[in-house]
């Protein structure tokens, strides 16, 4: 599912996506290139947005303060009608992400993304323990909020994961939906094979959240 095909075609093209990508992945080093954070980075270059639009926090660039700054600063320049993808790889507890030095609570993030961030579309990859706990605060925003979120999560709610299959399952497959097709896979296509290939590695532990109003046929 490339820049062009998500949500609506008005608002789809590459120029009209902001990608916010932490990585605190050195325990992961197989394959990361190729299917991991540092190959998801790439994937949004190579369709279209731009460099200043998609930022990469890797490892040691992964800790609380620099998180909550650059993420900060990365929402003041989003537009109106604009798409943010925000993708966390790592360790995770119920509460939020395991940042360096400090856990990087969900209600924050959420809370910075809802007050800083311009656009109208909010998509949340995933892949840490208990990473589909952030559901629960999402539930929260509604009904006051006015932007549509969806969150694919390797993980539910309270659960730690294994180390044990793909360690890169959701990256790995979002990004050949991205590439399938030209780009024109439909949302629940991506999120079906997402389950299906998750439940054959892992066991059923793929998690989704779609707020109302999200066309997934698109």
């Amino acid at each position: 599912m490339n820049a062009s095909s998500y949500e609506c075609v008005d608002y789809g093209a590459p120029e009209s996506f902001f990608v916010f990508v932490v990585g605190n992945c050195e325990e992961w080093p197989d394959n990361r290139e190729e299917q991991g954070d540092i190959a998801l980075y790439n994937e949004y270059l190579a369709s279209g947005v731009p460099p200043d639009q998609v930022l990469f926090l890797q490892d040691k660039r992964a800790n609380y303060a620099n998180c909550n700054k650059q993420l900060s600063n990365f929402l003041q320049r989003t537009r109106p009608h604009s798409t943010l993808v925000f993708s966390y790889g790592g360790h995770g507890k119920p509460t939020g992400f395991c940042t360096l030095k400090r856990l990087w609570p969900y209600r924050e993030v959420l809370h910075m993304i809802e007050n800083l961030f311009q656009g109208e579309r909010v998509l949340f990859l995933l892949d840490c323990c208990a990473s589909g706990n952030i559901a629960s605060w999402l539930c929260l925003l509604y009904p006051a909020t006015t932007k549509q979120y969806v969150m694919l999560a390797s993980s539910p709610p309270f659960v730690i994961t294994t180390d044990e299959g793909e360690e890169w399952i959701l990256n790995h497959r979002w990004m050949l939906g991205m590439r399938c097709n030209d780009g024109n896979l439909a949302l629940h296509q991506v999120i079906e094979c997402l389950s299906d290939r998750t439940a054959l590695i892992l066991g059923d532990q793929f998690t989704v959240f779609m707020s109302d109003g999200v066309d997934d046929t698109k």
